[in-house]
């Protein structure tokens, strides 16, 4: 599938209304531009993020119903998740950079013209993500990194960036998705990481803990892919970037956990009430046994 046509511009009210005319098993693409990431947020289909939690039998059907049906539940993001934001900016839409972010001076807030002058900068610069200059430092630094990979370079060549996407599934569900980047002729997608540790190893226990493997389907299988890239870059010196793939292992699990999550949420939707918690009416004691890792202390 070829990535080049694009949807024209629109809005999450406008793309709620028509997506309802959306067949099954064919893919709408708006590309870098047409769709904005806080418009693409308001739309409530299936992401890769619900999918991870529907596939965690850890997460309570209560929990989901709170997080994806009542939506009561905040999402506040991190530091972390902020610098992760920045570093995807600065490398996938630089353009944006200093319109999205603002950069603080040093203020001293233990004195009353220093509270003063921070309360006017931070109303000049309303709307903004605010960060320290030590960090604007490392996302440059960063973004730096992998301009420099001559590896990299070559990966992220000739792709279009946040590009959205939705489907419907043959169980009626419309899955949705934006990608980092994907090339042109639509062959493969990069998703781009800020990460603790960039060896492979390091990497593929992340991968295992905050399930980027049912990233990787979820995408692939909403943009029809042949690869699924995943670009990382440490977040402490010497900076390092590293390129990969995961093998059949990884990628046979996502998709038998992506079925499987696909599956409860079709079950759940069914339900109008009694959205179970792990204490029940049926079950409210619940006896233990130890975790597998348990047996090797």
């Amino acid at each position: 599938m070829k990535i080049l046509h694009k949807r024209k511009e629109t809005t999450a009210k406008s793309l709620n209304q028509t997506l309802k005319q959306l067949p099954v098993g064919e893919l709408w693409v708006y590309g870098t531009g047409k769709l904005s990431m806080d418009e693409y947020h308001l739309i409530p289909q299936l992401s890769a993020h619900m999918i991870k939690d529907l596939a965690n039998k850890s997460i309570s059907d209560y929990c989901l119903y709170r997080k994806y049906v009542k939506h009561d539940i905040i999402f506040n993001k991190t530091p972390t998740m902020m610098l992760g934001t920045a570093f995807h900016t600065r490398v996938l839409e630089p353009t944006l950079y200093n319109n999205e972010y603002a950069v603080s001076p040093k203020f001293d807030k233990r004195t009353k013209e220093g509270k003063a002058q921070f309360a006017q900068w931070s109303e000049l610069n309303a709307g903004k993500m605010l960060l320290t200059q030590d960090q604007d430092q490392l996302v440059k630094n960063m973004g730096d990194a992998i301009k420099g990979n001559k590896y990299a370079k070559s990966v992220l060549g000739g792709t279009l960036s946040e590009v959205s996407a939705f489907k419907r599934l043959e169980c009626g569900l419309i899955l949705k998705g934006r990608i980092d980047s994907v090339n042109y002729d639509g062959s493969y997608g990069v998703d781009l990481k800020s990460v603790e540790d960039c060896s492979p190893d390091g990497f593929a226990k992340a991968c295992a803990k905050y399930r980027y493997d049912i990233q990787a389907h979820t995408y692939s299988e909403l943009f029809g892919l042949d690869e699924f890239i995943f670009l990382c870059c440490s977040k402490a010196e010497p900076l390092e970037v590293g390129i990969y793939q995961l093998n059949d292992e990884f990628m046979d699990k996502a998709k038998a956990d992506f079925d499987y999550a696909i599956s409860r949420w079709v079950q759940l939707m069914e339900k109008t009430d009694d959205w179970e918690t792990f204490s029940n009416k049926n079950n409210p004691m619940i006896t233990l046994a130890p975790p597998n890792w348990f047996n090797y202390l």
